[in-house]
């Protein structure tokens, strides 16, 4: 057995001793649980808070590999509804797909796509959007995604993915639904 303790925002969430091993044990490789930080736990426990179960939702989990928020997401699905994860790198897209694959989730679709192709089939069709997109790209403050970039400097400073209408996430989701945007270096 392993020692456990409760990750406070995190329903499903435990940490564990430096002792323990859980990622040698045969439950994990079963896909009994998932071994991600606490702390990348946050966003999509942040997405799916006021979520009563998975019924009728439609989530897309945008920069999805390797699968932590798209399986913790899922667990909050209880089965229901649906969850596209997605990767448009395609090596990391097969590393998601075998983890969703492991874990038995039956209502997840793992796409490889762009988000501007993602936006051509599904435009106005999420419930629910995450994107905690690689440290590597440039995210902007989630405030400047709330209004209407009109000046050019600050619309060239913006990253490829939210420069334009049809790469921006909010155009993937249905009014009044949820776009949460995670990044480990955000810029103030």
């Amino acid at each position: 057995g392993f020692s456990l303790e409760r990750v406070p925002w995190a329903e499903h969430g435990y940490y564990y001793t430096a002792k323990d091993t859980p990622g040698k044990h045969p439950y994990h490789e079963a896909g009994v649980y998932y071994i991600q930080e606490p702390s990348a736990m946050a966003p999509a426990a942040y997405l799916t808070r006021q979520m009563a179960d998975g019924a009728g939702e439609r989530i897309l989990d945008l920069c999805a590999a390797p699968g932590g928020k798209s399986t913790q997401i899922a667990a909050a699905m209880a089965g229901r509804g649906t969850l596209i994860s997605n990767e448009i790198h395609p090596a990391r897209a097969k590393i998601l797909s075998e983890n969703i694959e492991r874990m038995g989730i039956a209502n997840a679709v793992v796409t490889n796509e762009t988000p501007q192709r993602l936006a051509e089939h599904f435009s106005e069709y999420f419930t629910r959007i995450m994107v905690d997109a690689p440290k590597d790209v440039n995210i902007v403050r989630s405030s400047m995604l709330e209004k209407q970039i009109t000046d050019p400097e600050e619309k060239a400073a913006l990253p490829k993915y939210y420069a334009e209408p049809e790469t921006d996430p909010r155009y993937l989701k249905k009014k009044k639904s949820n776009v949460v945007i995670a990044h480990g270096n955000l810029e103030q």
